[in-house]
């Protein structure tokens, strides 16, 4: 859901299009990287470290974000921001694979991302679009960072996927 308002917000917050469409392209650009990194990093080390990674650092950017009042800071930190949360789906999915036998892989894929990113993703605009309306940007970034926070209490309960620690030990 933040993706959706980030333009509207830095061309509201510091008067300038030129801004919003910066940080809109390194929404998209910084994820392209991350993906392959965090996808390799998946492979080499296992889902679940991966998935923890991307989650933590997901809340610690935004949370700076929020602490640093720069255009130009907020703009790189909303880069750093995207090659995380952007990058966090394709983890997801390599996590996955390693979690279920091959059989069911693909249609787990399905799942995963069709609820995960494509409902997940709907459901978060709409939300974010309602706290915007009776709130404020900052307001709903706040809300969703919260969110991201109670994601982080989650992860202990993240199965472990098979074979991470073979992973682990042939990288050492």
């Amino acid at each position: 859901g933040i993706a959706t308002f980030i333009p509207k917000y830095f061309e509201t917050t510091y008067s300038s299009k030129q801004i919003a469409g910066i940080a809109t392209s390194l929404t998209y650009l910084t994820p392209v990287a991350g993906q392959v990194i965090l996808g390799t990093l998946t492979d080499r080390w296992g889902g679940r470290r991966i998935l923890y990674l991307t989650t933590v650092m997901s809340v610690a950017v935004f949370t700076l974000f929020f602490l640093i009042k720069n255009p130009v800071a907020q703009v790189a930190i909303l880069g750093l921001f995207a090659f995380f949360v952007y990058s966090g789906f394709p983890v997801v999915l390599g996590y996955a694979q390693q979690t279920v036998p091959k059989e069911v892989a693909a249609r787990l894929n399905g799942i995963v991302w069709g609820l995960g990113n494509t409902l997940g993703g709907a459901a978060g605009a709409s939300m974010a679009g309602q706290l915007v309306d009776h709130f404020s940007f900052v307001t709903s970034f706040y809300i969703s960072w919260f969110f991201g926070l109670i994601s982080i209490a989650f992860l202990p309960l993240v199965p472990k996927d098979k074979n991470s620690q073979a992973k682990m030990e042939a990288v050492n």
